[in-house]
């Protein structure tokens, strides 16, 4: 019998559904693909531009690039080679909506991406195309649905992939609601071809943080012949701050016996994944992913490690290496990939930005970063920033002009912290705070 997607993934996409963050949304279908169930070798697809590139997206940025050069690497006469030209379009709000990719030296259409949305800001349908010389082709795709009670709540979350020559439903979550207008079960559905089955559920879910997408606990149960449901699996997760340990429970023999812990720990440069296995009435170490980011929070690095029995053995590792504009503009991103049978990095990808829009602002965030002092305003020289919030110590402080072009970007720590404006000219403009736990806070600035 099929296990349904994680628990994490079908809350997430309530929350996200609910709040209407789109770019958490989309982020959340793109899941860590365990180290044991990865190929050893590099995919050949991996050479073609835009595969890599997705794993840093630019609607990441709060300038947005609308070109790219698009290269790869001829590992026979040791040069980047000229490949392809990317587009990119937005909605008002700098939501990415279509990545048009065209040949090189003819301008001749290659491949197409399409992101499209609801009214709330939540994906709908995400597709890849290509063309065949007269039309787009659709090559695969994923559409999204939702349906919602006259309270507002989503009940209803069917998902479809493309099979290719239609769309097909693939699984569908039931939400129920409880007295405190959140979820405590939630029912999970797969297609079979002509009707909807009721493969698990899960039952007594309780939240750490509802608004957040975070469990604290909950019972996954499968659904058996005769309508019987039997237990499965038990979570239970351990918070603090932006760190969290989770441990997964397997049902044997009447009993709920230890299977699986993964440690979760995150800072304003690092987020590591770690995964253990119960064996032998022990935790071993087994498997984890680590991402490392830069000053500007664009992801650098991302690696894969595998315990040897003594020690941690490196699998893989991908490097970013991103080149900024005074504007704190990625302007170019050089992408290399390392096994171990490498002796060296190689490289993958290389991408030049250019034609950058600015938009005053991002992908809606429900997550205002509360307990803000600046002063003072109107400023004429320096402006100090007071913050009191427990997920995390550093934030970014963007100052941005009326026409939306960000003119100043910078990288501090809490709880106070004083920032030169000397460099910015008298008139209004808008400061926006980031914390890396993603949470926002703007206000209208006057340098004097």
């Amino acid at each position: 019998m099929k296990k349904s997607k994680i628990l994490l993934s079908a809350i997430a996409l309530l929350i996200i559904t609910s709040y209407g963050n789109s770019q958490q949304f989309h982020n959340l279908k793109k899941a860590v693909q365990p180290l044991s169930q990865m190929k050893k070798s590099l995919p050949e697809n991996f050479r073609e531009p835009g595969y890599v590139k997705h794993f840093i997206s630019p609607d990441e940025m709060f300038s947005k690039p609308g070109t790219s050069e698009d290269y790869v690497w001829d590992e026979e006469n040791n040069e980047w080679v000229y490949y392809s030209n990317t587009f990119y379009t937005y909605s008002e709000t700098g939501i990415l909506l279509i990545e048009l990719s065209t040949e090189a030296q003819t301008g001749a259409y290659l491949s197409q991406y399409t992101h499209d949305y609801d009214e709330n800001g939540n994906l709908t349908e995400e597709a890849s195309y290509f063309w065949n010389g007269l039309e787009w082709i659709i090559s695969s795709g994923y559409r999204y649905e939702y349906i919602k009670d006259g309270n507002g709540r989503l009940t209803d979350e069917t998902g479809q992939t493309w099979n290719g020559s239609a769309w097909e439903n693939e699984y569908k979550n039931t939400y129920v609601y409880n007295g405190n207008n959140v979820p405590d079960l939630i029912l999970y559905y797969e297609w079979d071809g002509s009707n909807w089955t009721l493969y698990n559920q899960y039952v007594d879910i309780v939240w750490h943080n509802f608004e957040n997408g975070e469990p604290e606990s909950y019972i996954l149960q499968l659904k058996i012949e005769g309508g019987l449901w039997v237990n499965e699996e038990r979570y239970h997760a351990v918070y603090d701050g932006a760190n969290r340990t989770s441990v997964t429970e397997k049902w044997l023999s009447n009993n709920w016996v230890n299977s699986e812990r993964d440690t979760y720990t995150k800072d304003a440069l690092e987020e590591t994944i770690k995964k253990e296995y119960w064996t032998n009435d022990q935790w071993v170490n087994f498997e984890q992913y680590t991402y490392t980011f830069d000053e500007h929070g664009n992801t650098n690095g991302y690696q894969g490690e595998i315990w040897s029995g003594s020690q941690w053995d490196m699998e893989f590792e991908y490097f970013f290496e991103h080149t900024y504009n005074s504007n704190a503009d990625i302007t170019e991103t050089i992408v290399q990939f390392w096994e171990p049978n490498y002796p060296a990095p190689m490289n993958i990808s290389r991408y030049l930005y250019s034609d950058f829009l600015y938009f005053t602002t991002d992908v809606p965030d429900n997550r205002e970063l509360d307990n803000v002092m600046i002063y003072p305003n109107p400023v004429k020289s320096s402006v100090t920033i007071q913050i009191h919030d427990t997920e995390t110590s550093l934030f970014y402080l963007d100052i941005i002009d009326l026409s939306g072009k960000t003119l100043f970007t910078g990288f501090y720590s809490y709880p106070a912290t004083i920032v030169n404006l000397d460099q910015i000219k008298t008139g209004i403009y808008m400061l926006r705070l980031r914390t890396n736990s993603g949470k926002v806070y703007s206000q209208k600035l006057i340098k004097e």
